[in-house]
């Protein structure tokens, strides 16, 4: 994770709470909060190495491939209650995959932003 998906600073609480569903948070953490944004960092660390290779797996025509590691991800972001990952992947998984539809820079951005929203729950700001 860098230094800047670490300061939420710049990013208003309205958009952290659209990243990530504060009360799940909560129910899922229990008594261990610490353990669970370990969790969702290592979800959203697996999920940038493989969203990593989907250009280059577009590009070769392995869109069943894709399609399958995206449905995976959004299970993983379900479960976590990343919302707008889930709605993006949904987006991607609803339209034709080819290398012009898939913007790894927007999928990115989304991931970072809920890095941010974990950083500011597990911060204390997001309650």
């Amino acid at each position: 994770m860098s230094e800047m998906t670490h300061d939420a600073g710049d990013v208003d609480d309205e958009t952290l709470r659209s990243a990530v569903d504060v009360v799940r948070f909560v129910r899922l953490a229990g008594n261990d909060a610490e353990g669970l944004v370990r969790m969702m960092n290592e979800y959203l660390d697996e999920t940038r190495t493989i969203s990593a290779m989907w250009p280059n797996l577009l590009q070769a025509g392995e869109v069943s491939e894709v399609s399958e590691q995206l449905h995976m991800c959004k299970g993983g972001a379900a479960i976590f209650g990343f919302a707008r990952v889930m709605a993006l992947i949904a987006d991607l998984e609803k339209g034709s995959l080819d290398p012009a539809s898939y913007d790894a820079q927007a999928f990115e951005r989304e991931l970072a932003l809920a890095e941010r929203a974990i950083a500011a729950l597990a911060g204390g700001r997001l309650t």
